[in-house]
């Protein structure tokens, strides 16, 4: 039996999309398939691009006028880390200390906090608008878009993968990606890992709050068009190993928490009432006086939550 495509993308997030637009420029027939109804819809990310990388494997090797043409947010100017304190009231009113560290401090520049100089080449961005921004540019240059379709297994033929089963069909190929993220039993199908162990995966729980710009502008310190990351560790995790973060948007913050799923898990076993859910340590920090003057009159919009993989973790001995 012959093949409908040379290569089947499972998931059109930016991985996805770069795999597909590198391969579809090669002259291969590539179908990107997508859960949701359009790309982006199932993400959570609100973070942080960095468009400098190792030349050839940066996004703009991939796609070329990404500063220009993507739907990106704020130019990140600035990288900052808080280290707060429990909030203390005195004379009605919450104090509470706090330790700045930013890119051009003593500790950052031996290479021990992880900020770097961003040197402008750095973005906010949005991830329903980035997906579906480099998907469309995919399917401009030739391949074909599935949206609303769910990959549920592999095809085997003699020992080897052939293509896909979707929620509608068969699909059939020579070579096929899985790029559909941390949650995919693809990579197990294939045999090339096990389920992913709660000491593998990061859980991210995120808010994301509606204000204007000119607000935002005020409240970070930036001009038009900047914006900052800003990293917070204090109190408000509980003992839960992790973070939490600031970014800003266009019109809007992304604000959240990351935390180690293995350590939520003991610390929840341990002190359950006041640890709580992942959510509650999120709404802690937002009350911290070091955070709610600015969400102060902010609308929250949206709410959502995702594993991460740890990196080196979760990485394949063998990708194929």
């Amino acid at each position: 039996m012959g093949y409908d495509f040379d290569a089947v993308v499972v998931g059109a997030g930016p991985a996805g999309s770069a795999a597909a637009m590198k391969m579809v420029r090669r002259g291969l027939q590539v179908a990107l398939i997508e859960k949701g109804l359009v790309p982006g819809s199932k993400n959570v990310s609100g973070g942080v691009l960095y468009l400098d990388y190792i030349p050839g494997y940066s996004v703009e090797d991939v796609f070329p006028n990404f500063e220009k043409e993507a739907p990106l947010e704020r130019r990140i100017v600035e990288h900052e880390v808080y280290f707060v304190s429990e909030p203390m009231r005195r004379n009605g009113e919450a104090e509470y200390r706090f330790r700045r560290i930013g890119e051009r401090s003593l500790l950052t520049s031996l290479g021990l906090t992880g900020l770097t100089e961003t040197g402008g080449r750095a973005y906010s961005v949005l991830r329903a608008r980035l997906d579906r921004w480099m998907a469309e540019r995919v399917a401009e240059e030739g391949g074909v878009l599935n949206t609303c379709t769910s990959v549920e297994e592999l095809l085997f033929e003699d020992g080897r993968v052939v293509g896909v089963r979707t929620n509608r069909e068969e699909v059939r190929a020579k070579v096929v990606i899985d790029a559909s993220g941390v949650t995919s039993n693809l990579v197990v199908q294939a045999g090339l890992r096990s389920k992913l162990e709660p000491e593998q995966v990061y859980h991210g729980v995120k808010h994301v709050f509606k204000l204007k710009e000119e607000e935002i502008e005020r409240r970070f310190g930036v001009g038009k068009g900047e914006g900052k990351a800003v990293y917070y560790v204090g109190p408000f995790m509980k003992g839960v190993e992790g973070g939490a973060f600031i970014y800003t948007n266009r019109d809007t913050l992304s604000v959240g928490i990351v935390i180690s799923l293995s350590s939520f898990l003991k610390r929840a076993a341990e002190d359950p009432i006041n640890v709580g859910k992942p959510v509650d340590l999120l709404e802690e920090f937002e009350a911290h006086p070091a955070v709610s003057g600015l969400l102060e009159g902010a609308e929250l919009v949206e709410y959502s939550a995702h594993n991460i993989p740890k990196g080196y973790r979760t990485m394949l001995e063998r990708p194929y």
